[in-house]
């Protein structure tokens, strides 16, 4: 080692130094896109997470209206309701179009598909109820408004939570996902500038 020129050493350290600073920076810029591309996938899965939320929202809204519909007699109030029911269905169906366009995991995309065939079923067994009111069968809407609808309109919910709930738990996969990255880096780049200083 003696033998060799002193300015081959410091060429050798230089380029030793110059690669392992190379190295830190790699690992910065792969944790730091890595970390962005996540919490980009976070974003949007939290999105949709309030948009599952933000629709169960509105279909407990709207059985509650389809209630009120089937109780009230006065006509001003049954336009009113029905106004009100009206601009909450359009909502559900922008937030089911919203859905669609942001949904890709196969399995959510299931559930949305089955909430939409429990979301069919209560709106025609609703409309049946309706339709009892209208004819003034007041026993066959009372027992559909007591029985049939809240059974028609709790599995409709369930499948909603179901969906929210696969989402929140993907929200919270990501984070720690996001978090192991993040110490991972963190533990490679003190280990390279360890590494550098000697």
């Amino acid at each position: 080692m003696r033998k060799v020129k002193i300015s081959t050493r410091l060429l050798a350290g230089f380029g030793a130094t110059i690669f392992l600073m190379l190295a830190i920076a790699s690992t910065g810029i792969w944790r730091m896109t890595a970390t962005y591309n996540v919490n980009h996938y976070l974003q949007e899965r939290q999105d949709v997470t309030n948009l599952v939320n933000e629709l169960i929202g509105q279909v407990e809204l709207n059985g509650n209206q389809v209630q009120a519909l089937g109780r009230l007699t006065y006509g001003a109030d049954l336009k009113f309701f029905g106004d009100q029911l009206q601009q909450t269905q359009a909502r559900i169906d922008d937030i089911y179009t919203e859905l669609h366009e942001k949904i890709a995991l196969p399995e959510a995309r299931s559930i949305l598909e089955s909430s939409q065939e429990h979301r069919k079923e209560y709106l025609q067994q609703r409309e049946a109820g309706m339709k009892l009111v209208d004819a003034g069968d007041r026993t066959g809407a009372a027992r559909f408004f007591r029985d049939d609808m809240p059974r028609l309109l709790d599995a409709y919910i369930a499948e909603l939570r179901r969906l929210a709930q696969l989402q929140e738990t993907g929200v919270a996969s990501l984070i720690d996902e996001s978090n192991a990255g993040i110490q991972l880096g963190q533990g490679m780049i003190i280990a390279l500038g360890l590494i550098a200083v000697l």
